[in-house]
């Protein structure tokens, strides 16, 4: 199980994929049906991102995800003001929720293909 809490809501990855949301009155219906999820980053304001088990991102709540974060994904994180994502490649994608430009810009060379510590 994977599990994340962001803002007002709390998201689980159940064993079988299945996505489970609560905490958020205003949850967005197609959340219940989103299944094949191998993880989540619970973001404010009841927004989130789902990383599929094929690789493909799923967001709610903020309207805009690059083109070169929406499939070949292995992990990503959203913040009040601006979204990750980790490339199975291990390349950097990072972006503004609610507009189509870059936040931040990755630093040059920046590639995690041999793994990241904690």
């Amino acid at each position: 199980m994977t599990l994340s809490a962001g803002g007002q809501q709390s998201l689980a990855v159940k064993a079988d994929g299945a996505l489970v949301q609560w905490g958020c009155n205003n949850a967005p219906a197609p959340l219940a049906a989103l299944s094949g999820v191998s993880a989540v980053s619970a973001g404010p304001n009841c927004t989130g991102l789902a990383v599929k088990a094929d690789g493909s991102l799923v967001a709610w709540g903020y309207p805009y995800v690059p083109q070169a974060a929406q499939t070949g994904v292995k992990a990503a994180q959203v913040t009040q003001d601006y979204s990750i994502a980790l490339k199975t490649d291990g390349s950097v994608v990072t972006w503004e929720n609610a507009v189509e430009k870059p936040r931040y810009t990755v630093p040059a060379g920046l590639n995690l293909s041999s793994g990241v510590g904690h």
